[in-house]
């Protein structure tokens, strides 16, 4: 377990990574309670967990305590047992609201002097008999809906995570149903949000569970910037409606969201097709740049999650950290399927500096 402490002007960000330990059997219940349980012996409030794990062996659905911001999706281990692990957020010395949003999605906000930040958990659609399309318009319709508890919407949204069944089969039709809402809702006049969109299930069977960050500042030095990568192109130029990075300044601190990143050319074409040791190498360069390009490095990162399409890669992680003289992250390494069936592996990442 790790917890990594972000501090902002007037209050504390606690990040806490709990890999599920490789030598006993844990399920993903007992996971959350330990990050969960973590946060609360130093003093913060959970304001949102997300947790990977296969489902019990009794192929009984993963299962949120009531009460607890935290959503759970199928990614499966990749040294063994049930649960690749479990990353929660708390805050310490902020006010705190939670609200209820419906069939289990939460909303919390926390309110500092510069800027309220609200956390969504667990989004799902409504309507689980429509097409894939339709369920994605609706747990976006869903979104907003919740984000109005906080008083905001999706103007304010400055990451999402789209938890995708079937991601292979209708990620074109979720890229087109995530455009139109965009679009009508004047996202691309404002701040286009980070994002990261793998192929996981879900619970309750929806084709599709988002997470979402969104910000409203209260004065005027909170900056919010749009980050592009210094190696990859702009990820609309192919039809995907995110941001590669976003950066949040307020003083005293810089926080920057890379999204999930894979081995993409700067034609936007797959790069070492076959090849998981290159894939990792460009992801991890191409994240590296955009850490250097605002004046970052690995030692600053907060947060990351390395996705691989095949669990029995997950040690190439650990290798290729360790040859590159990359610290030790706070990670977790899963396996779920990446937007393309020729990459093999992904990277989410956050970081913070005192400014």
């Amino acid at each position: 377990m790790t917890c990594r402490t972000t501090r902002h002007a007037d209050w504390e960000e606690l990040q806490v990574t709990v890999p599920a330990e490789r030598t006993r059997a844990e399920t993903a219940y007992d996971v959350l309670m330990r990050a969960v349980s973590d946060l609360h012996r130093r003093g913060a409030d959970a304001v949102t967990a997300t947790g990977l794990a296969l489902a019990a062996p009794d192929g009984s659905p993963l299962s949120v305590p009531r009460g607890v911001p935290a959503t759970f999706v199928e990614g499966a281990p990749c040294f063994g047992g049930l649960v690749s692990g479990v990353q929660a957020m708390g805050a310490r010395g902020a006010p705190v609201t939670s609200y209820e949003a419906g069939d289990g999605a939460s909303v919390v906000v926390v309110e500092g002097r510069h800027a309220r930040w609200a956390y969504v958990t667990g989004i799902v659609p409504g309507k689980l008999w429509v097409a894939e399309h339709d369920q994605a318009r609706d747990a976006f319709e869903r979104a907003e809906t919740a984000l109005a508890l906080a008083g905001m919407g999706f103007g304010n949204v400055i990451r999402t995570w789209v938890f995708v069944e079937d991601i292979l089969g209708w990620y074109d039709d979720l890229n087109r149903a995530r455009t139109a809402f965009f679009r009508e809702r004047g996202v691309f006049d404002g701040l286009v949000p980070a994002s990261t969109g793998v192929g996981a299930r879900n619970p309750v069977g929806a084709a599709v569970a988002l997470n979402l960050i969104a910000l409203a500042p209260l004065t005027p030095d909170i900056a919010i910037t749009r980050v592009p990568s210094p190696l990859q192109c702009s990820a609309e130029d192919y039809g995907s409606s995110f941001s590669r990075a976003i950066e949040i300044e307020e003083p005293g601190l810089r926080k920057l969201l890379v999204s999930g990143t894979a081995s993409i050319a700067p034609s936007g074409e797959t790069a070492h097709v076959g090849d998981l040791e290159a894939q990792i190498e460009l992801t991890m360069d191409v994240v590296e740049a955009i850490l250097v390009s605002r004046g970052m490095d690995w030692s600053d990162a907060t947060r990351a999650v390395a996705y691989f399409r095949d669990a029995a890669d997950g040690t190439a992680f650990d290798a290729f950290c360790s040859s590159a003289g990359i610290p030790d992250l706070p990670a977790i390494v899963t396996e779920c399927t990446i937007c393309r069936d020729d990459l093999l592996f992904e990277i989410e990442v956050d970081a913070a500096k005192s400014a």
